[in-house]
């Protein structure tokens, strides 16, 4: 990626993850765009609170709408999602709403599966690396050691 982005889209920012990964760009890098998007009204209400200058917007990844209006005008993307989602579903319409995002530089995405559900990994790897490995897009994958 030349350069820092713009504009960053953070899924599952109200989280354990997303949430500190926030606080940071927010530190670190005040002139960058936040978009900050929890699945939670209350959680967007709180975010927001924590993040006057930034947008902060609820966003279903079982929603297709949702998602590419979390998506649209950010030049990154961090993803992360809950243990519990329907995650071929929402890998689906990340990967639809990814397609038509302009401008988009990065998409990095937290693949630390659930402990209890190791089919979580592959389900996502598939679906969504099988996509961004088919682009020219600069990619991260985090995983914990030990997730492997």
């Amino acid at each position: 990626m030349a350069g820092k982005p713009d504009s960053i889209a953070i899924f599952g920012a109200s989280g354990r993850i997303g949430a500190p990964l926030a606080a940071h760009l927010r530190a670190m890098a005040p002139d960058v765009r936040l978009h900050l998007l929890s699945s939670s009204d209350a959680q967007a209400a709180d975010l927001q609170l924590a993040f006057p200058s930034d947008t902060v917007a609820v966003a279903d990844y079982l929603k297709l709408d949702d998602v590419k209006r979390a998506v649209k005008n950010t030049e990154a993307v961090f993803v992360v999602t809950p243990h519990f989602l329907n995650e071929q579903r929402a890998m689906e319409n990340l990967v639809l709403a990814l397609r038509e995002t302009r401008g988009l530089k990065q998409v990095s995405w937290d693949t630390s599966p659930a402990p209890l559900l190791p089919k979580f990994l592959s389900l996502c790897a598939t679906l969504v690396s099988a996509w961004l490995l088919s682009t020219s897009l600069p990619k991260r994958f985090w995983q914990p050691a030990g997730c492997r």
